[in-house]
């Protein structure tokens, strides 16, 4: 089996969005990546679309994909009107010591999670030495 890498042609073109959910209310956490690559086994080239016009969700190729690495994101997070600032606080302050363990901690429970490259993407062969 072959294995290809992908990746975007440009920076800041990779978005993870998170949903979060407890008790009827929402957190929508989405971070913007610097860099980041997937590696796809396939004996022949993927058959995908590198204009990539559109955006490209991971969740719809259909390969067996491995996450090679994502790098130097941006955080944005939407919070449920109904959280108040004070509780906004404390969810960051959880996030920053212990990341989504702390939020799972805490009753929030990860419901949809996306990650899509925007953009032109490049594909390439991954050959190991000696071969």
């Amino acid at each position: 089996m072959k294995k290809w890498r992908l990746t975007t042609d440009e920076k800041k073109s990779i978005s993870e969005t998170e949903t979060w959910v407890k008790d009827d209310k929402t957190i929508e956490r989405e971070t913007i990546w610097r860099w980041g690559a997937i590696f796809i086994e396939s004996e022949d080239k993927p058959e995908i679309d590198l204009t990539n016009s559109s955006g490209l969700s991971i969740s719809e190729i259909e390969y067996d994909i491995e996450l090679d690495d994502l790098g130097d994101g941006d955080v944005d997070v939407t919070y449920d009107d109904d959280l108040s600032d004070e509780e906004q606080e404390e969810l960051d302050e959880l996030w920053d010591e212990n990341g989504d363990y702390a939020w799972g901690e805490a009753g929030w429970e990860l419901t949809d999670s996306d990650l899509t490259f925007y953009g032109p993407l490049v594909l390439e062969e991954i050959t190991e030495e000696g071969e």
